[in-house]
């Protein structure tokens, strides 16, 4: 899954390239099978986060003339020009399970953005 957009991120007027990247293949040194790598690239400058990230997800929203509220997914985006609002949702997990079934415990950080620049 990969996720990219274009920012002036430093004020500068100029545009920055940003991607966002969640691995297919399971994070080395971890007992759990879920972790991912999530990649964040600006550039030339590569950020590799391995935090235990087990889902990362981005949807798009709009609404159309009548209100009705309209969701793809990334790869099934196509027109970008009516997108009004950002779904974002990330999970993690520790690398070991706890308790006697050896469950992995699961944090979720869930927001819809709503950035102004979307509608100019």
């Amino acid at each position: 899954m990969k996720f990219r957009f274009k920012a002036n991120l430093d004020n500068s007027g100029s545009e920055e390239t940003v991607t966002w990247r969640l691995e297919s293949g399971s994070l080395a040194g971890s007992n759990n099978a879920n972790h991912r790598t999530l990649v964040r690239i600006e550039g030339t400058d590569i950020q590799e986060i391995n935090v235990g990230v087990t889902r990362f997800e981005i949807k798009y929203y709009n609404f159309d003339s009548f209100g009705i509220r309209h969701v793809y997914d990334i790869p099934y985006m196509h027109n970008t020009d009516n997108i009004n609002r950002i779904e974002v949702i990330l999970e993690v997990q520790p690398r070991e399970g706890t308790g006697r079934n050896n469950q992995f415990t699961t944090s979720s950080w869930h927001r819809v953005f709503t950035p102004p620049n979307l509608n100019l």
